[in-house]
């Protein structure tokens, strides 16, 4: 959920990392959503897979952020 204080964004495209040893790994991030923006305490959360995959190694990770947003309380009863 994004609003008037918050913004909500992801990378598109491929995306890789080449090491010295010409090993070459594609990764994908999952969606990033900053709130704060305007006022209170500014906050990065993820949600979604951080995917890793190694081709020449016939490996993959696969790292999964998930937030919940919990409204603040209006008022406590005894």
């Amino acid at each position: 959920m994004t609003g008037v204080n918050s913004v909500k964004g992801w990378r598109e495209g491929k995306n890789f990392i080449i090491f010295k040893d010409g090993t070459k790994m594609n990764y994908n991030t999952p969606e990033m959503r900053i709130g704060g923006i305007v006022m209170g305490d500014r906050t990065l959360n993820y949600n979604g897979n951080f995917i890793i995959k190694d081709y020449k190694n016939k490996i993959e990770s696969n790292t999964v952020f998930n937030y919940r947003v919990i409204l603040p309380l209006k008022k406590l009863i005894n």
